[in-house]
């Protein structure tokens, strides 16, 4: 199966996604200049959409483990620690100011 994203472009998704984990967030992301656009659904699915007006193809995916496995990716533990460090002495700086 050919698929929407190059290695690339699914890598920045994927960190994208882990990092909005850590605040509650869902990712939509638009690659204009490719007319390609991400949504990551509140129930978890996971759609990749090239074309506008529906008049392209799709990928769709249970939940981010399963759009990790179709694009290779390794988990994203690292960006999981890294950003909640990160949210960690932001918020200690917020509190001590």
């Amino acid at each position: 199966m050919i698929l929407i994203l190059n290695q690339a472009q699914a890598e920045a998704v994927y960190g994208a996604m882990c990092a909005l984990n850590n605040v509650g967030g869902r990712a939509r992301i638009d690659f204009e200049s490719h007319m390609i656009t991400v949504i990551e659904y509140p129930s978890g699915s996971v759609h990749v959409v090239r074309g506008m007006g529906g008049l392209g193809n799709s990928e769709v995916y249970d939940d981010q483990a399963a759009f990790t496995y179709a694009y290779g990716l390794s988990v994203c533990d690292e960006w999981q620690s890294d950003v909640a460090a990160a949210a960690g002495g932001l918020t200690q700086t917020a509190i001590e100011r």
